[in-house]
Parts: C-alpha cells; structure tokens; sequence
C-alpha cells in the first residue's frame, strides 16, 4: 500500500481509479489482515489518488472514489479522514465551478479549531488545484 501511495502520480486515470476502486472492495479483508496503522495508509494513499484525479481534472472518477470511502466505517481516531473527504469533496465542487468561497470556509474553520498543520496542508493544495485549474483552463 505504501508503494501504491508513494507512486500515485506515475499512474493514468484509469489506473488509478481501478487500482483504489479494487482496494475500497477488499477494504475488509484488508483490515483483518492489517493493522490499523496500515488501514490509515490506506485511507491515505486513497485520499493522495483522489486528490491526483482532482488535479486532472477526472472529476467523475474523483467523486465516486469519495462517495466510496464514505462508505467506509473507520475507528474513532481515523475520524480525521472524515475531514479530508470533505475537503476533497470541496475541492471536485471548487474544480467544477471556480467558486472558492466553501473551500477556504473549510480552510479557515480547521484553522479556527486549532489544527494549523492541516489547514496548512489543505491550503496548500488549495494553491496547488487553483495553479492547476489556471494552467489548464478547467
């Protein structure tokens, strides 16, 4: 899984999505064969290709993959990537319509709560998406 997340950008759309598509539908043995310290890279590696089919703007292959892993029962202290895939929910909205205003809402609540790291991270996504958007003209 590590690999898989280490190398997200060297795969195709399509590669991506069927690759996180086959990991969300063995989610269950996954996990009991796993550690929970594996299930949060999962969830992460998953949440990095959703983030790399925004950017590419494959938005239909992104929000599947979200409404996917809201499926998804995860422990109390994974409730974190709750969070994440409702910034990343945001973030295919932002791509589709060029408004800003419920991305940065979210940027500033997460900061507002204290978690300066993460609004950090999600900012500089933010930026990352806008300079993609931009040099694209999605």
């Amino acid at each position: 899984m590590s690999a898989f997340g280490a190398s997200i950008f060297l795969f195709n759309p399509k590669q991506i999505y069927g690759s996180s598509m086959q990991i969300i539908r063995n989610i269950d043995r996954l996990k009991e064969a796993e550690t929970s310290f594996n299930l949060e890279i999962i969830m992460g590696s998953l949440s990095d290709g959703i983030l790399r089919l925004i950017s590419l703007n494959e938005l239909s292959y992104a929000q599947k993959l979200v409404k996917e892993l809201k499926k998804i029962e995860l422990p109390q202290y994974l409730m974190f990537f709750t969070l994440t895939l409702t910034y990343l929910q945001k973030a295919i909205d932002y791509m589709k319509n060029s408004d800003d205003k419920p991305i940065l809402t979210l940027i500033s609540e997460v900061l507002d709560l204290g978690c300066s790291v993460q609004a950090t991270t999600y900012l500089d996504m933010f930026k990352y998406l806008k300079a993609q958007r931009k040099k694209y003209n999605f």
